[in-house]
């Protein structure tokens, strides 16, 4: 295998300082429990109420950041003309348009077994985002000829009556469509179609069913009707009754299919949210090309389960991002580049914050990595000894994969890493920066039962693991630095 130039400069930079005894920017400490443990337990207290995007749990959270900034003397974003700036100058303020759908119903009829079903959306279905209010009233095909099964991979057809299926639309009128919200003129074609798709593989779960949604902008459609899907249980009990005893229909001979009369009514709320990011930065010699350091700091929010305090996810990569700007800040160090410190907004909804910092930037050639943290301080179940470490990064970068490795060959215990490349994933906010052709590497201790649960909170905390992981990251930050 051919190692790239730069690649090979890197890795014998690395020797060449290892072999010396070289310790870079040795004045900059690693963090210790004490420098992180109380930013992890402020943020997921129940009294910022999850930290949803756009509440007021998420505005407090942003002003403690900013106020722990401006505590460490890290430049603003915005540098402020008073004789004495405030926090405001952190932000890095966006807007969004949430999205909500209460109201919105779905109802199967049969008249002939005068049957008449309503369901709800958030308790019995969930839709892909529409932006509009409107009423369907007509007939959907249940196709079994072109859905494949979910256990064989074989095709089901008009002999399997199974309504594991997915409802493919025949022609729906729309005869009503209330466009105010939006201003829009006009009415939907009467030949605009809906889905209403049934899951098959059984796996859906809360996170399918959030009841908001955020964007940049409302798209401008006059056919945007939604896509409505079932969670699998209570779609085959719903569809046996309805179809039992019909017999499937042909189309030419190719497709068998079912009828089924549906309507469904879509209400949409529209409301203006101005998002923050909170953003510090200590100045580099090189004033020209930074660092990012981030990791998102909004939650789930609340609903009335309780409160989603997201310890784990991702009160504990903040406090991470903090602590570092805090090892930095002491040290009186001034880094070969600008270090930016960033902590996002709505990653939960879209990574709209990461998102819209990328978007920014004029030119990504400035930024020579961005560290992603999200979610550093708890362990998958298999994990019992706490050594496990995913670390996230391209695969034009191999450079960064050995780098990392021979970092945590250092540890006198080493990880276990987890080394993956990011491409063509989208799971956190290091997928912002991937379309910029900018590095990452994105750090990230396991999946656990508590995942997005009101169970995620400060007391299951493993800050062991956590100082742990942020010596590493600390490390990598100052190799990368160095070279």
């Amino acid at each position: 295998m051919k190692i790239p130039l730069v690649s090979y400069l890197i890795i014998n930079l690395f020797f060449i300082a290892s072999a010396n005894g070289q310790q870079p920017f040795s004045s900059v400490k690693d963090p210790e429990i004490t420098d992180f443990a109380t930013v992890v337990q402020f943020l997921s207290s129940p009294d910022l109420e999850g930290r949803m995007t756009g509440a007021k749990g998420n505005q407090i959270a942003a002003s403690y950041i900013a106020s722990m900034m401006q505590q460490m003397k890290l430049s603003p974003l915005n540098p402020s003309d008073n004789a004495k700036p405030d926090i405001t100058g952190y932000f890095q303020q966006y807007d969004l348009i949430q999205i909500t759908h209460e109201g919105t119903k779905l109802i199967f009829k049969d008249t002939k077994k005068s049957l008449h079903d309503t369901f709800s959306i958030h308790t019995d279905f969930f839709t892909e985002e529409f932006f509009h209010n409107f009423r369907i009233n007509g007939t959907a095909n249940i196709d079994f000829s072109s859905v494949a099964d979910n256990q064989t991979g074989n095709a089901l057809n008009s002999d399997t009556i199974s309504p594991k299926a997915i409802v493919l639309p025949e022609t729906i009128e729309v005869y009503e469509k209330q466009s105010a919200a939006e201003k829009r003129n006009g009415s939907i074609s009467s030949k605009s179609m809906a889905s209403i798709r049934l899951d098959i593989h059984d796996n859906l779960d809360k996170d399918d069913f959030e009841k908001t949604g955020f964007k940049f902008e409302v798209r401008d459609t006059q056919n945007d009707v939604p896509v409505i899907y079932f969670n699998h249980e209570k779609s085959l009990k719903i569809l046996d009754r309805y179809l039992s005893g019909k017999q499937p229909e042909k189309e030419e001979g190719k497709r068998s299919f079912k009828v089924l009369e549906v309507e469904i009514q879509g209400n949409t709320q529209l409301s203006p949210v101005v998002a923050r990011n909170v953003i510090g930065m200590i100045p580099g010699r090189d004033s020209l090309t930074a660092i990012v350091i981030g990791a998102h700091y909004d939650h789930l929010g609340m609903d009335e389960t309780g409160i989603y305090c997201g310890a784990d996810d991702n009160a504990s990569g903040v406090a991470g991002v903090i602590s570092l700007a805090k090892m930095w800040y002491k040290s009186g160090e001034k880094p070969p580049c600008n270090l930016i410190f960033a902590c996002w907004a709505g990653e939960e909804t879209g990574k709209s914050g990461s998102s819209y910092f990328a978007g920014q930037i004029a030119d990504p050639r400035t930024i020579r990595l961005y560290v992603n943290m999200d979610m550093i301080s708890r362990s998958a179940p298999e994990d019992t000894f706490s050594r496990t470490l995913s670390i996230g990064f391209r695969a034009k970068d191999p450079q960064l994969k050995q780098l990392c490795s021979n970092e945590n060959d250092q540890l006198p215990v080493p990880f276990l890493l987890d080394l993956w490349e990011v491409d063509g994933y989208t799971g956190s906010d290091y997928a912002s920066f991937l379309p910029k052709d900018i590095p990452v590497l994105s750090f990230f201790s396991g999946f656990h039962p508590d995942y997005h649960t009101i169970r995620d909170t400060y007391e299951k905390i493993d800050l062991d693991k956590m100082e742990r992981i942020l010596y590493l990251v600390n490390h990598i930050i100052k190799r990368v630095l160095l070279n």
